[in-house]
């Protein structure tokens, strides 16, 4: 009968191989070539996702309203608090009743 492998031995060799890919990645990761691709690759990330931004005009206008501080979402629920005669307190207080 054949001995078999004990599990720490089978353990041995799955850390070790992990290892070495470990090592094998960041030695890719390091090379000039890798770099190069890398910084050939980021301005083409930035362009697309500037392009996008400039296609959606609502995406735009809410930016802007956030940018201005004009709060875009505690207007619209103020709002239709105070029709129903009751308004909430932002920090999850009790409601509070219109006079």
């Amino acid at each position: 009968m054949k001995k078999r492998p004990s599990k720490w031995l089978k353990w041995n060799i799955g850390a070790l191989g992990l290892l070495g890919l470990v090592v094998l990645f960041q030695e890719v990761k390091d090379s000039p070539a890798f770099e190069q691709a890398y910084a050939n690759a980021s301005p083409l990330k930035e362009q697309s996702t500037g392009q996008q931004k400039s296609r959606d005009p609502v995406i735009g206008e809410w930016q802007q309203s956030q940018a201005s501080g004009s709060g875009g979402r505690q207007g619209a629920s103020a709002h239709r608090h105070r029709q129903n005669g009751t308004s909430t307190d932002l920090n999850g207080g009790p409601p509070v009743t219109a006079v």
